[in-house]
C-alpha cells in the first residue's frame, strides 16, 4: 500500500481524453487526471510523489523521459 510521500515510477500507458490517462505502475493500472500545463505523450515514464492516501492523489516528480529510470521505490 502507498504511503504518503513515496515514490513511485509510472509508465503512460492510453489517453481516455485530453485530461484523463491510464498510467502502469506497481503492476497496476490507474487512471489519473492531469491538472498540469504538461502534455502527456504515451510510453512515457512519470515519476510521480504520492500527495494524499486517501483518496490516492499523486504529484508528478519528474516527467520527461522515454527510458525507464532505476528507481529505488519507498514502499
Amino acid at each position: 500500500m502507498l504511503k504518503l510521500g513515496d515514490i513511485v515510477q509510472g509508465k503512460m500507458v492510453e489517453a481516455i481524453d485530453h485530461d484523463h490517462w491510464i498510467i502502469s505502475f506497481e503492476g497496476k493500472l490507474q487512471q489519473v487526471k492531469n491538472t498540469t500545463a504538461l502534455k502527456f505523450e504515451k510510453d512515457r515514464y512519470i515519476i510521480l510523489k504520492v500527495k494524499e492516501e486517501n483518496p490516492l492523489q499523486l504529484q508528478i516528480y519528474s516527467y520527461s523521459s522515454k527510458e525507464r529510470h532505476g528507481l529505488a521505490l519507498k514502499v
